[in-house]
């Protein structure tokens, strides 16, 4: 003998009507519904949903915080800023699987180490990389081509002079490296310009569907500045609710598809006379 706990369905991620229709039958719980699912009652509810509620009765994945830990020292790859002092200091670049923030004053950088780091992400395995793609979020009008331009060309310099020292090197290492100084840097950027929070949100999803794509390999997303698109928004509780809705949403994909995701914002300091 055992005690069955039971769902209640309002606890199910269904849409509004089609649990109003559900309680209206006199379903309450989750467990009911899978009881009659073969109902053609049931089957009426629910319609065109397509809802599967098997899924909804899944146990979640549980893991000890040891094997947690060996699961992130496994996934311990980075995207390297090319700037010593800061892929030092934060472990040897921006962590794939991870959120980094970037805060600083106008001026001090910040949009170089992006557009940095969409070059960096294309460079080959064999010498660091991780030979994929970027997203490059805009909010405020701060990516610039012929910057991307420069940097690939330093870039492309820097991996010849160092796979010239190599002696292992195969011929797949050969048609990555040769992939990254003949093709064009900006096949493997895929850029929004965004300027409010509904296009920030689209953008979002747009992203996740490209991620949901077999034939993708984007391993960064950039958001240059997360925070531009908030300013519009006059109401702080609103304003909170939303910031909080996305960031939840982007930590799951980061998640899911295991990707580095580096969002920026401005730090500005109140003077006081």
């Amino acid at each position: 003998m055992y005690l069955q706990i039971l769902r209640p369905l309002w606890t199910v991620p269904i849409s509004g009507t089609l649990f109003n229709k559900l309680k209206d039958a006199g379903y309450e719980y989750l467990e009911d519904v899978l009881c009659d699912a073969n109902k053609e009652e049931v089957k009426k509810l629910i319609g065109d949903s397509k809802v599967d509620f098997e899924k909804f009765t899944s146990m979640p994945v549980s893991k000890t915080a040891l094997e947690l830990y060996k699961d992130e020292l496994q996934q311990n790859e980075n995207i390297v800023t090319f700037s010593k002092a800061i892929d030092d200091l934060i472990g040897g670049g921006i962590p794939i699987g991870k959120i980094t923030e970037i805060v600083g004053a106008p001026g001090t950088g910040k949009t170089q180490i992006c557009l940095q780091l969409c070059i960096s992400v294309q460079i080959p395995e064999f010498l660091g990389g991780v030979f994929s793609s970027a997203v490059y979020i805009e909010t405020n009008l701060n990516f610039t081509l012929k910057r991307i331009k420069e940097i690939h060309a330093s870039c492309v310099c820097h991996c010849l002079k160092i796979s010239s020292n190599e002696s292992n090197i195969t011929v797949d290492d050969k048609q990555m490296l040769k992939t990254l100084s003949e093709n064009d840097p900006c096949n493997n950027i895929i850029k929004f310009s965004v300027e409010t929070v509904e296009e920030l949100r689209a953008s979002i999803f747009s992203v996740q569907n490209l991620l949901e794509e077999s034939n993708t390999r984007i391993r960064l997303l950039i958001i240059d500045s997360f925070t531009f698109p908030f300013y519009l928004v006059d109401i702080n509780l609103e304003r909170t609710k939303i910031i909080s809705e996305i960031l939840n949403h982007l930590n799951k994909l980061v998640s899911v598809h295991h990707f580095a995701l580096l969002n920026y914002g401005l730090c500005f300091s109140l003077l006081k006379w």
